[in-house]
């Protein structure tokens, strides 16, 4: 591997000076991303459109570092994050990029080869730096209260609504249905949080294949709807049971203790048992919403 090679070679310990950075707010969590690589910022500026904010002081802080290998690396077959975590250090691997977050120092880095600037879509550097915030953020975000779903977002008539499935399920077509007449948070991962006064759901950068992300803005949580394909339009209520197994299982969350586990359970029960939940059987045509109390 390209990268087992690079570190023995020290490569990846090669030191640049951080001459650029700009803060990301995702749900109120503000995080600085720094880079001297002039041509991460073009990519970034457009994928983080929206979600800059300089009047928040960061509480996170990674570094975007690219370095020159000897030989270029073979394109990565698949873009797949593999994750661990070992004494409070994060590990990312993904194509060629390594990353590592420190927990206790609330930083890390991501590093990866300047070739991979020239690879389609899915592999470039503001990709990397995408995995990296989803990866951080789904273990901070249970210590507010909260949590990334794998499920578009949609906010209408100032009430939010989620529509939750794996890859294939709908999640995007839901979202391109629904644009005309709603404000799109996303069409894969949206945040989700609980507070004493209800749960919320929150726009986030972290699109899919609708290619744009949300809007910054939060609203309150009126209903969750699981997404299954169908010959009619149909929202069956689930039981609270059923519907806690259905949200917990479309958590992103990656290793971690049995403490940050229970949470996320404990969060996931609570919202299910506040908010209504439904399978939602559809057709691909915007009168769904026919079955969505609005």
């Amino acid at each position: 591997m390209i990268l087992e090679n690079a570190l023995r070679a020290g490569i990846l310990n090669q030191e640049y000076p951080l001459n650029s950075q700009r803060t990301v707010c995702i749900g109120g969590f503000p995080v600085q991303v720094a880079s001297a690589h002039a041509a991460f910022w073009p990519g970034a500026e457009t994928r983080y459109h929206g979600f800059f904010d300089e009047t928040q002081e960061p509480v996170e802080r990674v570094e975007i570092r690219v370095f020159s290998p000897p030989h270029r690396p073979p394109p990565p077959e698949k873009a797949i994050a593999r994750v661990t975590q070992h004494n409070g250090t994060v590990r990312i691997s993904w194509g060629n990029m390594a990353a590592e977050w420190h927990r206790a120092q609330r930083s890390g880095w991501t590093r990866q080869p300047e070739t991979d600037f020239l690879l389609p879509k899915g592999h470039a550097p503001e990709y990397a730096c995408d995995t990296y915030l989803r990866v951080m953020l789904s273990y901070r975000f249970p210590e507010l209260g909260g949590f990334l779903l794998h499920a578009a977002g949609l906010v209408r008539n100032g009430k939010g609504y989620l529509f939750a499935g794996k890859s294939g399920a709908g999640k995007t077509t839901i979202t391109r249905l629904s644009a005309p007449n709603a404000v799109v948070l996303n069409d894969d991962f949206t945040l989700v949080r609980l507070s004493p006064d209800g749960a919320t759901v929150h726009g986030t950068p972290f699109y899919g294949e609708y290619g744009k992300g949300g809007a910054n803005i939060g609203a309150p949580l009126a209903g969750i709807y699981f997404l299954s394909k169908a010959n009619t339009h149909e929202a069956v209520p689930l039981p609270p049971q059923a519907a806690i197994a259905r949200l917990f299982g479309s958590v992103l969350h990656f290793p971690s203790d049995r403490a940050t586990a229970q949470a996320l359970l404990d969060l996931a029960t609570a919202i299910c048992r506040r908010v209504p939940c439904f399978e939602l059987r559809f057709l691909p045509d915007a009168s769904f919403w026919s079955c969505i109390n609005v």
